[in-house]
């Protein structure tokens, strides 16, 4: 919401993109920033703040706020934040007028917004999100899964897990595929046709000395639970993530806040 009132920072977006002086509009896909803003006089307990390509876009509706603040406000408090997809449209058919502008967000829930496990004490770099893979081979790791398990039907326990590229051995013979581990324990394979969509990723990030980190969700029951990533592969991947990995080692999703984000304070307009 509020889109209407940051008009220039559209103009700045999207102003030279094909369709952007038409009703059809242009587009943008990318990572939208969410910042918790507390002395924004109209955020009632507290308002969240979107950010995309370094301008301010608006914020999340007041009943979205509501849930997503306390969450995003500790996170804060700890030097971290939320980046999540997001797509932004605008149009201005007519020269010098208003702009009719839209952002969406692709917003996990508060509990998966940060994993229940500890990132590793190594280089790492988290994948971006794309889509859902499920793991095989659990039911050969209940001893450690059983532990990430939590009480009740169908409860999501968010968890960071990591990737490896191994030689799984079969009966006559062997192939190289995804280790899917969490906390430095195996918990299961990806099959032949999923690890070669990831493999190419895998060891690109690897061969950089990192460690490549998912997020993932493990539920069902001590006797039986199944995890599924959610991941970009080698073919999906963002080609300016992909030179991020000679920098800073960061986590696409709960990144370390960057120094040129600051803490918005409250206007409506740049």
């Amino acid at each position: 919401m509020g889109e209407q009132y940051r008009q220039r920072a559209f103009v700045r977006l999207l102003g030279r993109k094909p369709g952007f002086d038409q009703y059809g509009g242009a587009e943008v896909y990318g990572e939208g920033i969410l910042v918790p803003d507390p002395n924004n006089p109209y955020g009632g307990d507290g308002a969240v703040a979107v950010y995309f390509g370094g301008e301010h876009v608006g914020y999340l509706a007041q009943e979205d706020a509501d849930r997503y603040f306390p969450t995003l406000e500790s996170m804060h408090d700890n030097g971290v934040l939320v980046r999540v997809r997001a797509r932004i449209w605008a149009s201005r058919p007519s020269a010098g007028g208003d702009v009719n502008a839209r952002v969406t967000l692709v917003v996990p829930e508060p509990s998966g917004m940060y994993p229940s496990n500890d990132f590793p004490n190594v280089p790492y770099a988290v994948i971006p999100t794309g889509r859902r893979i499920q793991v095989t081979k659990e039911d050969e790791h209940m001893d450690v899964l059983a532990g990430y398990v939590l009480r009740g039907v169908n409860v999501d326990n968010h968890v960071a897990a990591s990737l490896r590229s191994i030689n799984e051995i079969r009966p006559r013979s062997s192939y190289e595929c995804v280790q899917v581990e969490i906390d430095g324990q195996r918990v299961g394979v990806l099959t032949k046709g999923q690890s070669d969509k990831l493999l190419p990723l895998v060891r690109h990030i690897e061969q950089r000395g990192y460690v490549p980190i998912v997020r993932a969700v493990v539920k069902g029951t001590k006797l039986k639970a199944d995890v599924v990533l959610n991941t970009a592969d080698a073919e999906t991947i963002d080609e300016d993530w992909l030179d991020d990995l000679g920098e800073a080692v960061t986590d696409a999703n709960i990144d370390k806040m960057p120094a040129t984000t600051p803490r918005p304070d409250f206007d409506w307009d740049d």
